[in-house]
């Protein structure tokens, strides 16, 4: 039986009407949907209704759904058709009901018949919200297209009647928000002021939900153009078009560029009328009359029966130049505005969770569907799964599987129907190749894009939960990594798969995971270690049952070799137990050619051996290439085919190439340059490059920005970071009206000859425009490019470099001018001045967050070729800790303005530049900061570079056990070392190599750390006689004292460790000491009834006096007595009349059993007199 089956059928791309609703079309890709294990309400429970106009708007209503509820029947006569839904997050629930207008028809009377419908099925519904698009009205207000704009008040402003004079008396009234949505509105504007809206990242989960969608996100090829409004759109005539090509491009309104392309939102009046407003000047007029900001036609009709708001997203400027671009856009901005809106109000009593949560649940569900039941179900999600749950997760945790271009037209269509693709789907022949499928080719060929189709096809069937991991070479560790691949696939499941949470609380895992959970009670990053998660995950697939679950990895070639062969060997278990234990398992690689990694059986798709995938890359050709010429065009297509070899990415270059020359009317030289054009993909890399000389300086600066940064520039910084090389002396401040994000995109292209792209993640970073482009330079592109400078120092170079781009960028006089003034003292880092201030540096100066965070970065990689002695001498510690506080956004990762530099590296793991300031400055326990002391930065970071320059000495390198350290110091050291110095705590710890490594970096011996005092003292106490017996050696001294005023001797006693008292009797240690409780080592030791040291301390000299005889006695130490009395020889009288004038019965009873002479006398006194008084 397949996994899935046959893709669903998709519904057709034009407007649709309720009868034609948007589930069928998200339902088909595999987006949030009812089914039977969905929840039911009842039509009581939903007290919010939805409105829409056309089927883009519904579209985008439903993908703001978290998740989907069962349909429910409408009351009698009511014809809507609705779609039922919770939006949730954060403890805030609200059950949805989403309706349409019937196709085709539109306005306000057909508005007010669908919203009374909708309040008669749905009584409870006391909110409706209309949602869509508008017309926006540009002036006083800066609204552009893909702006949202929110009533205040709506008008219908073609209500009325015609005067007695003939003008027409407007009789429609202002009609306002319900007080409940006016308050909502008030705290989200608030909200907005001090940061900015979850517009994006809402859109951007849509996205990652419903990947198809991409017409619903801004794009920068999308044209505001807004013209005069007394100059009329353009056409031929009897040739109506949609765009303004004909139009006077001189006619242009001219604005500022933005600085970004998120949606401004804005709030007012909103004119309603039956017709649609299509006539500038017209528009214009009306709008200074009503003072209203968009023009639509539903929202009028909809608050006549309902209290309700008007949210529209502007797709037009409500004139002639009117076109459909917009639209999907529009619809988008508005629904995301409406669920953060919504996001706002206070949950309901009725929004609670579904009755019944069974594993059937599906993939389309689990992104967000499950962020509901986790936050609203506590008997279902106890607290302690919730946090390990969601401590999984990451922040690019899709970032690379998002950034995937979408697949070109149909293609990648021929893998539905490849023998081994569905052979894999059979579980009835997953004994044959044990449910694996590896999918290999050449770099280029579109693996990745094909991984995302088959995820997605994956998706789109409501019987398979599909899980994927997109490896990404390019991306933060997490991305690039195992342990980010086991954390993501267990998050997905787990948020799938609820039930399979019950994993946390196996008892094999049970210590790990208990201090996992301390670290995050603890607000501190909590450390997953690949053991754990293997076992975590093993132990969820082995409770799979009958669920059906695909793993899809992609880029296996991207992690580690070493990590990759543990991959393969891991996942070939799980394969196997699935197997034995008749799970429906399925798992899908891909990656590059690997020989030597194979799974036994599996199934593989070799992509340049596919007629299919030849077949894509025609269809690309003939659809790409501009060339209408059919015989040149058919011999181009067939000659690029040949030359590519199946390599898509090259295909695409060359194509690019080819269209140039035939923008330039160049077409008699497309055979020729094909025929020049290499046809290995490094070899058409070098030649792109090479083609001119122009601008080899922005060139060279991008391969280093892309190859060596940090982490991935975003647009802006990499922007301003070329500015910043060009004019090293100046500051300059960032003016969007200037330079806009489409002037900076251009720059991407040129200054890389079109080998590097903005992505379309979250932040807009700067990468090459495939993996293969990386490898080429690594590979062969540095020598041939710079065949002066030795591919092994570049990398060391261009790190000099960067560092200097960075280090002169940040401490400029001019920052001093515009920023410091600013901030002689941060404010806390939750504050909204913090806030305010980092917004308005940031802001003016995009690059100086990344020259002031990563200046040392750079420096440390160019240290290993370079001296960096000077740059660390006259580095300004003070100043960057004020630029490094002021992009910090958590207050306890902050920098006192005391910061010893040594601490900052260590924190870092800058171990180079360790390496270098110790030559001058040896001092490594300098206190002070979050952690106390440089090591301890190191080890609670798990540092081990950092640790090991810390302690590396002329003896060498630090032994395994002390770097091994990193591995659990932050779960387990941090409270271990409180109040501790370093040397302290090695000495607490009895780690000889790492006190003796202490040492030899020069820590004070006696240095007091905590209650304990001293080194010495701490391996005293915890018995560590090698420690201190080193600690001896190196001179310790052995009369300090600790907190209670014992000296190690005392500590020695109190823990009965006769051979470390020995050693310190024969270092010298006094034998009358006393502590604060004036006890003297004896009388410790008699307390304690430790007859070998009460022996040891005799045979050294301590006083036998009374005190220790009256504790031995008193405590029964009758064993210890006998070596008291010894030392009491002659003198019983004297000591039985002690004990008699004390009343001690039991001395006074021991010392007669010894025959003590009662009747002798002492000074005229006898043991009889003090007796008798006292009764004995």
């Amino acid at each position: 039986m397949p996994f899935w089956g046959a893709s669903a059928s998709r519904d057709s791309a034009g407007d649709r009407g309720m009868m034609a609703r948007a589930p069928n079309r998200r339902t088909s890709q595999g987006s949030t949907r009812a089914n039977a294990s969905s929840p039911t309400f009842s039509h009581g429970d939903y007290t919010v209704g939805w409105i829409c106009a056309l089927s883009k708007e519904m579209a985008a209503a439903e993908a703001m759904l978290d998740v989907l509820h069962n349909e429910l029947p409408r009351a009698q006569n009511d014809t809507n058709a609705y779609t039922l839904g919770s939006i949730a997050a954060n403890n805030v629930a609200h059950n949805v009901a989403i309706t349409c207008l019937p196709s085709g028809y539109y306005g306000n009377n057909n508005a007010a018949t669908v919203a009374s419908n909708l309040r008669r099925t749905f009584p409870s519904a006391r909110l409706c919200l209309m949602v869509g698009i508008g017309g926006g009205v540009p002036g006083q207000a800066d609204i552009r297209l893909g702006d949202v704009v929110v009533s205040e008040g709506v008008l219908q402003y073609d209500l009325g009647k015609l005067a007695k004079d003939g003008h027409f008396m407007r009789t429609g009234s202002l009609r306002s928000p319900p007080h409940e949505l006016l308050t909502a509105i008030t705290k989200l504007r608030a909200k907005h002021d001090l940061g900015p809206s979850q517009i994006p990242s809402i859109l951007s989960d849509m996205l990652e939900r419903h990947p198809n969608m991409t017409q619903y996100i801004h794009r920068p090829s999308l044209r505001d153009w807004l013209f005069n409004s007394k100059y009329n759109h353009v056409e031929l005539s009897g040739y109506p078009t949609d765009d303004c090509e004909l139009c006077d491009e001189s006619r242009l309104e001219i604005r500022p560029p933005r600085s970004d392309l998120n949606p401004k939102i804005h709030y007012g009046t909103i004119a309603s009328g039956n017709q649609v407003m299509k006539h500038g000047k017209t528009r214009t007029e009306l709008a200074h009359e009503l003072h209203a900001l968009c023009f639509e036609m539903e929202g009028a009709g909809v608050m006549d029966g309902f209290s309700g708001l008007v949210i529209r997203g502007i797709c037009d400027y409500s004139d002639s130049h009117k076109n459909k671009q917009w639209q999907e856009v529009a619809a988008a901005v508005a629904a995301a505005y409406a669920k953060e809106l919504l996001l706002t109000l206070p949950s309901d009593p009725c929004t609670t969770m579904p009755r019944v949560v069974t594993p059937s649940d599906t993939i389309g569900e689990y992104i967000h569907s499950l962020h509901l039941r986790i936050s609203l179900s506590p008997p279902q999600r106890p607290d302690r799964q919730t946090d390990l749950l969601y401590s999984l997760s990451f922040e690019q945790i899709y970032a690379r599987r998002s950034n995937i271009k979408p697949k070109y037209s149909t293609t990648c269509q021929w893998l539905l129907t490849h023998s081994a693709y569905l052979n894999w789907l059979d579980s009835n022949q997953t004994g044959k190749h044990g449910g694996f499928l590896w999918i290999q080719g050449g770099p280029g060929t579109g693996k990745s894009t094909i991984m995302s189709f088959a995820y997605g096809e994956a998706r789109k069937n409501k019987e398979v939960i599909p899980v994927s991991f997109f490896f990404n070479a390019r991306g933060e560790i997490l991305e690039r990594s195992t342990p980010g691949m086991y954390r993501s696939l267990l998050f997905q499941i787990l948020l799938a798969l609820p039930n399979l949470c019950a994993v946390f609380d196996e008892p094999e895992q049970k210590d790990s995971l208990d201090e996992i959970h301390k670290a995050i009670l603890s607000r501190k990053s909590p450390v997953w270690m690949p053991l754990v998660l293997q076992n975590l995950l093993r132990s969820a697939l082995a409770k799979l049952g009958q669920t059906r679950l695909i793993i899809f990895v992609d880029a296996l070639d991207e992690c580690a070799p070493d990590e990759m062969e543990e991959l393969v060997d891991y996942f070939e278990d799980l394969g196997q137990d699935a197997m034995e234990s008749e799970s429906r398992l399925g798992i899908c690689f891909s990656s590059r050619y690997y020989p030597q990694f194979d799974i036994q059986h599996s199934l593989k798709i070799t992509l340049e051996c596919q007629d299919g995938h030849e077949k894509d890359i025609a269809m690309y050709i003939r659809n790409k290439l501009k060339i209408h010429n059919t015989q040149t065009a058919e011999e181009v297509t067939t000659q690029i085919r040949t030359k590519a070899k199946g390599i898509f990415i090259w295909v695409v270059l060359v194509v690019k190439i080819l269209n140039g020359l035939y923008h330039r009317g160049r077409i008699f030289e497309v055979k020729q340059q094909l025929a020049a054009l290499p046809d290995q993909l490094g070899d058409l890399f070098r030649e792109i490059l090479s083609r001119d000389k122009l601008n080899s300086g922005d060139l060279k600066l991008c391969i280093q920005w892309i190859l060596f940064a940090k982490r991935p520039l975003r647009l802006e910084e990499y922007y301003f970071a070329a500015v910043a090389a060009r004019s090293p002396g100046r500051l300059q401040e960032w003016h969007p009206e200037e330079v806009s994000p489409d002037d900076m995109s251009r720059f991407v292209i040129s200054s890389s000859k079109g080998l590097a792209e903005v992505t379309r993640s979250k932040f807009r970073t700067v990468q090459f425009i495939h993996e293969s482009v990386r490898d080429y330079f690594f590979k062969d592109g540095l020598r041939e490019l710079w065949p002066d400078l030795p591919a092994e120092d570049f990398e060391s170079v261009s790190h000099n470099q960067l560092c200097e781009y960075c280090y002169s960028y940040f401490k400029l006089s001019t920052f001093n001018e515009v920023v410091q003034s600013r901030c002689h003292s941060v404010p806390n880092a939750s504050s909204d001045a913090a806030k305010q201030m980092h917004d308005h540096v940031s802001r003016k100066f995009p690059f100086l967050e990344y020259a002031t965070r990563f200046v040392l970065y750079h420096a440390n990689a160019a240290a290993k070729k370079n001296s960096k002695e000077t740059f660390l001498l006259e580095f300004p510690v003070k100043a960057w800790v004020l630029l490094d506080n002021l992009f910090e956004t958590l207050e306890i990762r902050r920098h006192t303005v005391n910061a010893s530099l040594v601490y900052i590296l260590a924190e870092n793991n800058l171990a180079q530049l360790i390496n270098c300031i110790l030559r001058f400055d040896s001092r490594i326990e300098i206190k002070g900061e979050r952690y106390q002391y440089p090591l301890f930065a190191a080890l609670a970071n798990g540092h081990r570079d950092a640790v090991e320059a810390l302690l590396q000495t002329q003896t060498g390198h630090p032994p395994e056990n002390i770097l091994g350290l990193t591995d659990h110091w932050r779960i387990f050291g941090l409270w271990e070392a409180r109040n501790k110095t370093p040397l302290t705590w090695a000495a607490y710890k009895g780690d000889v190599d790492l006190v003796r490594r202490l040492l030899e970096r020069g820590s004070d011996i006696g240095a007091e750390g905590g209650p304990l005092g001293t080194p010495l003292s701490h391996a005293v106490t915890m018995g560590h006689i090698a420690t201190v017996k080193l600690l001896l050696e190196k001179g310790a001294n052995v009369m300090t004292k600790d907190c209670y005023a014992r000296t190690p001797l005392a500590n020695s006693i109190k823990n009965g460790n006769g051979a470390i008292a020995r050693l310190l009797l024969d270092r010298g240690a006094c034998v009358e000491t006393k502590d604060n409780q004036h006890q003297t080592p004896l009388q410790l030791a008699v307390s304690y009834g430790n007859r070998d040291i009460v022996k040891l301390l005799l045979d050294r000299g301590a006083r036998s006096e009374y005190e220790p005889l009256q504790l031995a006695a008193l405590g029964g130490h009758h064993h210890i007595l006998d070596l008291l009395l010894e030392k009491w020889a002659g003198s019983e009288t004297r000591l039985l009349l002690q004990a008699a004038q004390q009343g001690n019965e039991v001395m006074v009873k021991l010392l007669l059993e010894k025959g003590t002479d009662v009747k002798a006398e002492i000074d005229s006194w006898t043991a009889l007199l003090p007796a008798a008084g006292d009764g004995l």
